[in-house]
Formats: structure tokens, C-alpha cells, sequence
């Protein structure tokens, strides 16, 4: 770890090494939206973090000590990398090299501590990957294994993330790639040029590199102590066409720092709400995830109060969920993003269909998984999940003995080998709850069946598939978080043809008769459900949604190490 309360230059000076400082370039400041921000294919170097130090110099270039390889070979037989994969990995690496160092150059050694000192802006903390011995005199055995065991922290940091996803959140169980030191250490020995090949250890993710870019700019706006805010005196004021007054006035500078609101020429003009208000209000609510009516109420207020330190920690949960997914999903998956209530069908790295979708309420929240999508369910039947029969189902009928009848389900009795419809009047209610409760509660299909026309099936041990919806209104609502856990689709039929290859009229006749059918699909299809909070549109539009089941802020502080 790099040591508390030392500059790096007074313990370079203390072990009697000339120093040069590495220099930085001036940060930019800018405003939360980043019209300047473009798609990219490759990495993208962040502007510094404005709170880091300019990286100290490794003592320069010295000849290879006599001993140094004996020196290697010894401190490798008593290990102290991260883990006992690296140690054994390590001593393979050194044993088949001959024990010869890989840092003798001073230039390729500042390479990589440039770097881990840059590490903030990937959403890491520098100090967990930075060491003492980094800055030991260059013959020395300890500095030449502390360089190689630091890059490949590194490596694991940016590429994968930390080390065990689901003990900071609970809800995520996406299992990560392993992570295997050999190849890295073999691209690290035959490199040419190592800034080439810490380039390319980050996601290869044009979403992560412009998230990147944002979290540098956040940066930039925190140091410089956040956003405009609204003055205490905004609170329960409703700000629409044609308020006026000086928390007008500072709602336009928040917007001009923000949203692109263009400066007025007097201060009278300042404290009007005008139509060029309205329309950076309704900008700023699209890419917050708001209802977008120009009006500043209490939960547009709400949200521009949010600070920029909150924004940052979204930003950083993102990127290193990024890290934790593969790259390799294969030629045609499914990506749901909970927050953003949006679905996408990837093929061939392209986008071919997206549409709305309405996902768990925080109280059933949707995990975050990945499952592979098997069959489509024609007209199906819904039966109602023991969780929904035991908190929803059995104290509505206790509290009306005709809810059944009227929601159109029938109560089931499989016992018997086969399935036998019950009179629900004949139980006493009282007695039953969910877990003495042996019957089914079936929806037949039809108009008022909970799937609709389509469900699609998948293999997971949550129980959660796609499927259609009678409740066609709530995809008009820009927050969409009411189902128990299932993901309700906004064009399920067209994702049906998509995924059996159908034309409409084959997809009309095979729902044409009102049964249930379960049909293969060609091929099975990944389905990928996971949390992004935060996203950078191509254009550079930074788009925010409401962390709706509290998960960003846990990640966020475990990567920073706070």
C-alpha cells in the first residue's frame, strides 16, 4: 500500500535517488451533460483526477546486479502475492525466464506507476494498488517483484473487478470470468510497448470508456464544489411558465451548467421561467428518468438536489459492474437494465430491437442474473408464485371470498395425481396461509390472464421470465418498477418473431387458436438482467436513473476502499 502521510518525493529522497516529476495535463472543467463525449472503440484516456499527485520516478536504468536473479528466485520461494494462484504463477513466470527481471528499464517501470497513480480515473483507489517497495533502487529483488505483482492487481482491478461481486451486492449473480494470471504475464514480458498493453486491460466498451470520460468531468464539478443548487427558500414551490423571482434565476444557472440553457442579457430576464426554461427543465427530467412536463415539483427538485459526490459513486458502481460482466456473450443475447426499465436484442454486436419494460418494485426487487431463454409460451396459463399466494392472494380473499371469482382464477388440486378444481367458499381461509396452503391458483389464458398473449421461458432459480402484459398503461410512466420480479415486455410480440424467426402472419396463426403451446425455440438465447444506474448516450448526453433497490452506494465504497 503506498505509505500514509509520505510524499512520494521525500521517499525517493530517502533512498538517495534522483527524481523527476511526470508531468499532468490541466483538467477541463465542464457541466454534468458532455455534448463533447463520442462513442469510441477503443480506451480513452480520462482528464486527471484533479485530488491526485503527479506520479514520483523510479530511480533511473542500472545495470542488472549479479545477484539479483539468486535475490528473485529466493523471494519467490517464500510467496506474498495477492494469491496463492498468482504466487504459483509468478515463480513459473520468473523459473522459466531464468529469474531475469522485466524492470530494469526505469522508463517501462514509470509506465506502469503512472498509471496505478492514474487508477482514480477507472474508478479505483491508487492506494490499494500501490506498494512501498515500488520505489526500492532498481537492483533490488524486492522492487522487481513488488512492479509485477502490482500490474497484476491491476489487471484484476480494471478487467475484472473485485474479487467477489456478490459481497457487495446481494442481488447480483452473474458469475464473473475467472481471473488466470499466466497469459497477462506473458503479454506482459513480451510487449513492446506497455502503455499499449494497460490500454487494453479495461472493458473493450464504448459505454465504459465514455463513462470514463464522465467520471473524470463529475470529478472536475466536485472539486469545484458541486452544481448550482436551488436555495432553501425553493422548497414546495412549484416552478412552471411563468414564475418569477430569484430561485427562477438560479434554477437557469443550474440548467446552463448542466443542460445547456443559454445565458439571458439582464437580470430581470434571469427571474423569468420562460419557454427556453421549460425546455432545458424537460431535457434535464428526459435523462434523469423523469416524467418530462417542464414543471419543477418536488421530485424534479429532489433530483436536481442530488450531489455530485452521489453521482460519482453511480458512475463508479457502473463502470466496475462492467468489469464483472464478460465480454463474450455470444452472437444474439438479451441485455435488461432494471434501473433504465429498457430491454435491447444484441446481434452481431448491433442493436436490432428495443423497446420499454416495467420491472420489479424495490419490494421484489429483479435480480440481476444471467439465464438462457429456452422456450416461447403461447396463451399461457399463469400460476400465481407461492411468494405473491402468501403476501397478496390469500389476505385478499380472506378480506373478500369472491376475490377468485372476480379476478377470474381458479383454485387447483393436484394432489390427487390429478387436477381437480376446489371451491374456494368451501375452505376456511383463516387456517390457510402460505405455508400450509396445498392448492394452485391458476389464470386461464385470456384477456385478463397476468402474461398476456407470450411468455417466454427461461432456466433460473428465481422463477422470472419475460412475458407480455394486460397492463399496457404503465409504459407510459417514466419510472416503471411494479411487477414482483418478472420483466413485463412493451412489444413482446415482435420479440417473438424475432426469436423464432417468424413474420407476423405465422406468429397470428399459431396464437389463433387460444391454447397453450410450448415450442422450442431454434436455438437457446442469454438473457443477461443487470443494474446500470448510469449510462453516456453516443451523442454525450449523461443519462441518470433512480438507483431504485439501493445498490450503487455499497459498490461504489468497496471499490474506492472507503
Amino acid at each position: 500500500m503506498r505509505p500514509c502521510g509520505i510524499a512520494f518525493a521525500a521517499l525517493l529522497l530517502a533512498l538517495s535517488s534522483p527524481l523527476t516529476a511526470a508531468p499532468q495535463a490541466e483538467p477541463t472543467p465542464v457541466g454534468e451533460a458532455m455534448p463533447e463525449v463520442q462513442a469510441e472503440s477503443g480506451p480513452v484516456t480520462a482528464a486527471p483526477d484533479p485530488s491526485q499527485a503527479a506520479p514520483a520516478v523510479p530511480p533511473p536504468s542500472a545495470p542488472i546486479a549479479a545477484g539479483l536473479p539468486e535475490d528473485l528466485a529466493a523471494l519467490l520461494a517464500t510467496p506474498a502475492s495477492d494469491s496463492a494462484k498468482d504466487a504459483t504463477a509468478l515463480n513459473d513466470f520468473y523459473a522459466a525466464r531464468g529469474f531475469q527481471p522485466l524492470w530494469s528499464d526505469s522508463a517501462r517501470a514509470l509506465t506502469l506507476i503512472e498509471r496505478l497513480e492514474r487508477a482514480g480515473s477507472e474508478g479505483l483507489n491508487p492506494d490499494q494498488l500501490l506498494d512501498r517497495a515500488l520505489f526500492l533502487p532498481v537492483e533490488s529483488a524486492e522492487r522487481e517483484l513488488a512492479l509485477t505483482q502490482a500490474y497484476l492487481r491491476y489487471a484484476r482491478a480494471v478487467g475484472f473487478g473485485l474479487p467477489d461481486p456478490q459481497a457487495v451486492d446481494r442481488n447480483w449473480f452473474i458469475a464473473r470470468r475467472p481471473f488466470d494470471p499466466v497469459p497477462l504475464l506473458e503479454q506482459l514480458a513480451t510487449a513492446d510497448d506497455l502503455g499499449t498493453l494497460l490500454d487494453g486491460l479495461p472493458p473493450v466498451d464504448p459505454g465504459y470508456a465514455r463513462l470514463r470520460k464522465a467520471l473524470a468531468q463529475l470529478r472536475v464539478v466536485a472539486a469545484e464544489g458541486g452544481w448550482p443548487q436551488l436555495p432553501p427558500e425553493a422548497e414546495g414551490l412549484k416552478l412552471e411558465l411563468g414564475s418569477q423571482g430569484p430561485v427562477v434565476a438560479a434554477l437557469r444557472a443550474r440548467l446552463a451548467a448542466t443542460d445547456g440553457l443559454a445565458a439571458v442579457a439582464s437580470p430581470e430576464e434571469a427571474e423569468l421561467f420562460d419557454e427556453a426554461v421549460a425546455a432545458a427543465v424537460i431535457r434535464f427530467q428526459l435523462r434523469n428518468g423523469l416524467e418530462p412536463d417542464g414543471v419543477v415539483g418536488k421530485q424534479t427538485q429532489g433530483v436536481l438536489a442530488t450531489p455530485v459526490e452521489e453521482r460519482i459513486e453511480q458512475v463508479v458502481a457502473t463502470m466496475e459492474r462492467k468489469r464483472w460482466l464478460t465480454p463474450d456473450r455470444g452472437p444474439l443475447y438479451l441485455m435488461v437494465n432494471v434501473p433504465a426499465y429498457w430491454l435491447e436484442v444484441v446481434k452481431e454486436g448491433a442493436v436490432v430491437l428495443a423497446m420499454k419494460v416495467v420491472a420489479g418494485r424495490p419490494t421484489r426487487a429483479t435480480p440481476s442474473f444471467v439465464s438462457p431463454m429456452t422456450h416461447l409460451v403461447l396463451n399461457p396459463t399463469w400460476t400465481v408464485p407461492r411468494r405473491i399466494l402468501r403476501e397478496d392472494i390469500i389476505p385478499a380473499i380472506r378480506r373478500d371470498p369472491d376475490y377468485l371469482a372476480r379476478k377470474n382464477f381458479r383454485l387447483l388440486d393436484g394432489r390427487g395425481g390429478g387436477v381437480e378444481e376446489v371451491d374456494p367458499s368451501t375452505l376456511n381461509w383463516d387456517e390457510l396461509n402460505g405455508r400450509n396452503f396445498p392448492y394452485q391458483v391458476r389464470r386461464d389464458p385470456g384477456p385478463h390472464n397476468d402474461l398476456g398473449q407470450v411468455k417466454f421461458q427461461m432456466k433460473n432459480r428465481f422463477d422470472i421470465y419475460l412475458h407480455d402484459t394486460p397492463s399496457r398503461r404503465l409504459f407510459d410512466k417514466a419510472r416503471r418498477a411494479y411487477s414482483s420480479g418478472c420483466v413485463r415486455l412493451e412489444q413482446p410480440l415482435r420479440l417473438a418473431q424475432l426469436v423464432m424467426g417468424w413474420d407476423e402472419e405465422q406468429l397470428r396463426r399459431a396464437l389463433a387458436p387460444g391454447k397453450t403451446r410450448y415450442i422450442p425455440l431454434p436455438e437457446e438465447i442469454p438473457v443477461y438482467i443487470t443494474y446500470e444506474s448510469v449510462w453516456v448516450d453516443p451523442d454525450g448526453t449523461l443519462q441518470f436513473r433512480a438507483d431504485i433497490y439501493r445498490r450503487d452506494k455499497a459498490v461504489a465504497e468497496a471499490v474506492m476502499g472507503l
